[in-house]
């Protein structure tokens, strides 16, 4: 027997329970979830240099992005998802990597 078909199970299987686990939750937490797991992302992000030097021209660029007291966890985890997936090669409404002169001006 193939010792990592094992292991390709086992990985199956724990995927399916995860899958069957958050549809057992209602919205909201699934929400609650989800924000936990991208707050978890971004601590991890904030341990290496990379991840900090990326986090710190965000803040920069972006300004930063904390939940304001009304905010529900689905609004605030649309708002920090967007945050992060923000193109920071973003100039004057352009991306960089569709106009190759957008940087040479």
């Amino acid at each position: 027997m193939n010792p990592t078909r094992k292991t390709k199970v086992e990985d199956l299987e724990a995927a399916l329970q995860a899958r069957i686990r958050q549809q057992d939750l209602v919205p909201a937490e699934r929400f609650r979830e989800k924000l936990t797991d991208l707050r978890t992302f971004i601590h991890q992000l904030a341990r290496t240099d990379e991840g900090k030097a990326d986090l710190q021209r965000r803040i920069d660029r972006f300004g930063d992005c904390r939940p304001l007291p009304e905010e529900s966890d689905r609004y605030f985890y649309g708002k920090l998802r967007r945050w992060l997936d923000h193109d920071l090669q973003e100039r004057n409404g352009r991306r960089a990597d569709r106009d190759p002169m957008a940087g040479l001006t």
